[in-house]
C-alpha cells in the first residue's frame, strides 16, 4: 500500500514536469560541452587524440535506473571497438555527482603512460577494478594521481587493461560543468 506521501508524489505533476524539464537542460548541457570540446580540440594545439577518433560528436545516452537513479553519459571523443578503447567519458548520474573520465586500452595506454604520470591531481583518480565500466567509483579501490603513488600506478598501468582515470564533482556544480569537464579534457589530452 502507498503512503500518503508516496500518493501525494505520484500526484503532482510540477514534479514530473520539473524532472522532464532538467533531463531536456542536462542533455543540452552536456551536447554544448561537447561542441565545447570539439572547438578546442580544432584550436590548432596538438592532443594526445589517437588520428583515427572522429571529429564528430557522439550521442548523448540516458537511463533512469542505475542503482536507482536516473543518469546521462556521454563518450566524446572516443573510439571504442573490440581492439582498442579510447574515450573522454562524461557521466552525469543525478542525486549522486558528475565526473570526466579517460578509459583507455593499449596500444593508448602506452602512449599515455608518461602524461598520466605527470598529472598532480589529488582529486583526480586511477580506478583499481576489474570494471572500468561501473560509474559507481565511489567505493572502489583507486589511487590518486600524486607523486607519491608514480610507482604504484605505473605497475598498475603496466599489468593492466583497460585503465580509466577520473575526476568527480559535487553536483552542486553543475552549472560549471562544461568549464570543469573541459579543464579535464585540456589538462588530460593536450601534449
Amino acid at each position: 500500500m502507498l503512503t500518503k506521501q508516496q500518493v501525494d508524489i505520484l500526484s503532482d505533476k510540477q514534479l514530473f514536469e520539473l524532472q522532464k524539464e532538467i533531463d531536456q537542460k542536462l542533455n543540452h548541457k552536456l551536447y554544448e560541452t561537447q561542441e565545447k570540446i570539439k572547438t578546442r580540440w580544432e584550436s590548432g594545439d596538438e592532443w594526445m587524440i589517437p588520428k583515427e577518433v572522429s571529429l564528430t560528436p557522439s550521442k548523448v545516452s540516458k537511463g533512469y535506473n542505475y542503482k536507482g537513479f536516473p543518469y546521462q553519459v556521454t563518450d566524446y571523443p572516443s573510439k571504442l571497438d573490440r581492439d582498442s578503447k579510447f574515450s573522454f567519458r562524461i557521466i552525469v548520474w543525478y542525486g549522486n555527482f558528475f565526473s570526466a573520465n579517460l578509459i583507455l586500452s593499449r596500444p593508448y595506454i602506452n602512449d599515455f603512460l608518461d602524461k598520466i604520470l605527470s598529472i598532480r591531481e589529488p582529486d583526480t583518480f586511477l580506478l583499481i577494478a576489474q570494471d572500468i565500466w561501473d560509474s559507481d567509483t565511489s567505493d572502489k579501490e583507486k589511487l590518486a594521481l600524486t607523486e607519491e603513488n608514480n610507482s604504484k600506478i605505473k605497475s598498475f598501468i603496466n599489468r593492466a587493461e583497460p585503465i580509466r582515470l577520473f575526476k568527480q564533482f559535487n553536483m552542486k556544480q553543475i552549472n560549471k560543468m562544461d568549464d570543469l569537464l573541459i579543464e579535464c579534457f585540456v589538462h588530460w589530452l593536450k601534449k
